[in-house]
């Protein structure tokens, strides 16, 4: 670890609005339409997100299981096999299976883009589109997220994801300038570096 590199992450949190709005479509929302779901659906808190990570955008599809748990997917097959039990229920091929097939249309229409400009604009590393459950919520682009409240170890293990922010800090968001270089001949040169015709000899004494 070179400790002299250092990133103070600060989180913030942004309105959708105010970013480009080629962004709004990744804003977080019920991804099915619960109004006339019975209590207690299991799709009833399904809604779509996205992390951004490192100059790629990562589209998740998040289940609100109870009020302290949030599951996230990152694909529609881990999306699948959670809820794998559904199958077995008798009304599984009315009730259940359109839902996992309008999923994998998500994540078809919605794949893994790179977007570096994005992470130039918010000079950050790591951002997430979220917002409420509710339609008429507000939505919010995170800046610095907390990768693991995304359960975003599903996607880069810690390690791998410290070295891809560390390459991505270092290289992308690097504010480190080139010291100018004068041009000229010797004496120039020499004078820029603080030298002069006295830096070698003696200055006379009167």
């Amino acid at each position: 670890m070179d400790k002299t590199f250092v990133y103070a992450r600060n989180r913030e949190e942004i309105p959708v609005s105010e970013v480009d709005t080629k962004f709004d479509r990744l804003s977080q929302r019920p991804l099915f339409y619960s109004r006339n779901m019975p209590q207690g659906h299991p799709f009833s808190n399904v809604r779509e997100g996205a992390v951004g990570f490192c100059g790629k955008i990562y589209p998740f599809v998040s289940s609100v299981i109870d009020f302290e748990n949030e599951e996230f997917f990152y694909n529609a097959e881990a999306f699948e096999r959670f809820y794998a039990h559904l199958k077995r229920h008798k009304s599984f091929e009315k009730d259940y299976s359109r839902y996992f097939k309008e999923v994998d249309k998500h994540f078809r229409q919605n794949p893994v883009v790179e977007n570096e400009s994005l992470f130039l604009e918010m000079n950050v590393p790591s951002l997430a589109i979220e917002g409420s459950l509710d339609y008429r919520g507000e939505h919010h682009l995170v800046k610095n997220p907390t990768l693991k409240d995304y359960k975003f170890y599903k996607v880069f293990d810690p390690f791998s994801a410290y070295q891809e922010i560390s390459m991505f800090l270092g290289n992308q968001l690097c504010n480190t300038k080139e010291a100018e270089v004068p041009v000229g001949d010797d004496i120039v040169l020499a004078q820029s570096k603080g030298y002069n015709k006295w830096s070698f000899r003696k200055e006379p004494s009167k």
